[in-house]
């Protein structure tokens, strides 16, 4: 996804990444909120919702 706007709220780069391993991955998106009309940073952040692997039987 892109992520780097340069606070123009239209992203043009693929910059930041959420890099794992050992988990999957159910969802991950950037979020674009502007509170107030303010966008907080030159990126959005990226989230993800990840899922711990399921424990081995004893």
């Amino acid at each position: 996804r892109l992520t780097f706007h340069d606070f123009s709220g239209k992203p043009t780069v693929e910059l930041d990444w959420i890099l794992v391993r050992g988990f999957s991955v159910d969802r991950f998106g950037t979020l674009d909120d502007a509170p107030g009309g303010v966008l907080p940073s030159d990126h959005f952040p990226v989230q993800a919702e990840l899922r711990f692997p399921a424990a081995a039987a004893p």
